[in-house]
């Protein structure tokens, strides 16, 4: 399949190493600085197009996907509407997962285009089999694995921080401690020491798996916010961090 990318950022990345890492076929990632588009496309794969080359894009893809920063809508149903009778009849399926929204939402009312955000993609993949051709089954598919990795990863900037904040401050407390006792732990022969430090490190590892671990599968949750503040708020980490 055809996949178009619009947008160069963080979530372009993940999904343009998503659908290079299943063999989603051909991969174009469009952006107004192309120097970024090429620089995503050299750590991932897949090819660099200048944005104004967005609409013989449309000619040939399956999927596009479409993930920027402009204050305003980048295609509207006026832009898309010229292209569909040179894609003689396939059908072309739009997913926007930008905020603000990237696409004109008439442009789902167009003949052979579907367009989903990041909230309805969900449901269109429950229904895409009722009726619905092969390609846009694939690429609703591919949408509603995108969206999905999308918003797990928006609520991993909220839990992920968190967690390394909390193993810093855990080791931040470990080394203080054994500094305190440094004078009683030069008595000890190297591999004694050498055994304090592990032992130290593996019980700080232990209490925090369990933590560690429940917070990486909250990632998964829609809710997962609660659980990052609850942790900051309860070991003040976000004192620590200022």
């Amino acid at each position: 399949r055809h996949v178009l990318v619009i947008g160069a950022g963080k979530m372009s990345e993940l999904t343009t190493a998503s659908l290079m890492a299943r063999g989603a076929g051909t991969v174009f990632v469009a952006n107004h600085r192309i120097e970024r588009a090429e620089r995503l496309v050299r750590r991932f794969g897949g090819r660099a197009v200048h944005f104004d080359t967005i609409p013989s894009e449309l000619e040939r893809a399956d999927i596009v996907i479409s993930s920027t920063r402009c204050p305003r809508p980048i295609l509207t149903a006026a832009d898309v509407k010229p292209v569909l009778p040179r894609r003689a009849g396939r059908p072309l399926v739009f997913i926007d997962v930008a905020v603000p929204r990237d696409l004109d939402p008439a442009i789902g009312q167009l003949d052979g285009c579907s367009l989903y955000d990041i909230d309805s993609v969900g449901d269109a993949h429950g229904d895409s089999r009722n009726g619905r051709g092969e390609a846009v089954v694939g690429a609703e598919r591919i949408a509603a694995e995108e969206a999905a990795r999308f918003a797990e990863w928006q609520r991993s900037l909220e839990v992920v921080p968190a967690i390394a904040a909390l193993r810093r401050r855990a080791e931040e407390i470990r080394l203080a401690e054994l500094a305190r006792r440094e004078g009683r732990l030069r008595a000890l022969s190297e591999p004694e020491r050498e055994a304090v430090d592990i032992i130290t490190t593996q019980i700080v590892n232990k209490l925090l798996h369990v933590p560690t671990v429940r917070l990486k599968e909250a990632v998964r949750d829609p809710h997962a916010r609660p659980y990052a503040e609850a942790l900051r708020h309860l070991f003040a980490l976000e004192e620590r961090e200022r």
